[in-house]
């Protein structure tokens, strides 16, 4: 673990002739990016173990595809790349329904946008949709 902290170090001793903040700061921002290293770390793994579990479940019922609901739940809950997914399936001799996932995730996307439907955006900057589904500049 802690790949990135000698880059990182590498990173704030270049750019902090630019950006001087980065020196000035140097403990919190090496402490930001170890968290977010092991926060990815633990996606990771607890991502695996589930993906593991999907595929022995896929293999003892005969299944060529784990289910496309199992690669969504790890991406959009976990954060689990679905690059990773693919790899993982892939190595275990099955497929992934990339269709089925593409349109989970679009699904997904319309209900997440729907959420926004009336939200009133303007001190954000506008975006959004008015309350009858329309996009808002």
């Amino acid at each position: 673990m802690a790949a990135l902290r000698g880059v990182t170090s590498a990173v704030i001793d270049t750019l902090t002739g630019a950006w001087p903040e980065l020196g000035a700061h140097r403990s919190l921002v090496e402490q930001v990016v170890i968290a977010e290293e092991e926060g990815f770390d633990r996606t990771l793994r607890q991502g695996s173990r589930l993906l593991e579990a999907a595929i022995g479940r896929a293999g003892v019922t005969g299944w060529t595809r784990p289910a496309a609901e199992t690669a969504f739940e790890l991406y959009v809950t976990y954060g689990f790349p679905i690059d990773l997914t693919l790899d993982a399936a892939g190595s275990a001799g099955l497929t992934v329904d990339e269709e089925r996932f593409a349109s989970l995730l679009e699904e997904q996307q319309h209900r997440a946008a729907d959420g926004w439907i009336g939200l009133d955006l303007g001190r954000y900057g506008g975006g959004g949709r008015s309350a009858a589904g329309e996009p808002q500049p």
